[in-house]
C-alpha cells in the first residue's frame, strides 16, 4: 500500500516534515500494514538525521478508556445492524 493511501499531508517547513495521518477505521489489519509503512518512513527519515512529527487519526481504542466502553456500550452500539449499516455506506470502495 503506498503511504498516500493514509496520508492526509506531508509538508517539511523549517528543516520538520510534518506527517499527518488517518488509518483505516474498519480493519486492525490494514491499520497494521499503513503503521508498519509509516514507521518506516519515519525510520529512514530520522536515520537521516530529518526532524518528524506525524500526528493525525490513529484509529485505535486504547485499553485505559476500557471502563469508558463498556458504560457508554460502545460494542453494542458497533454491534447495531443499523450502525452497521451506515458505516458500510460510509466505507470507501477500492476500485481494482
Amino acid at each position: 500500500m503506498p503511504l498516500c493511501h493514509l496520508t492526509r499531508a506531508w509538508m517539511n517547513t523549517s528543516g520538520i516534515h510534518y506527517i499527518v495521518v488517518h488509518l483505516d477505521a474498519h480493519s486492525s489489519d490494514n491499520r497494521l500494514v499503513e503503521a508498519n509503512i509509516l514507521a518506516s518512513r519515519v525510520t529512514a527519515l530520522t536515520a537521516a538525521g530529518e526532524t518528524v512529527v506525524v500526528m493525525g487519526d490513529m484509529n485505535t481504542l486504547s485499553p485505559r478508556d476500557q471502563e469508558w466502553h463498556r458504560e457508554e456500550k460502545l460494542v453494542e452500539f458497533l454491534q447495531d445492524e443499523r450502525v452497521r449499516a451506515l458505516l458500510a455506506w460510509f466505507t470507501p470502495r477500492r476500485v481494482p
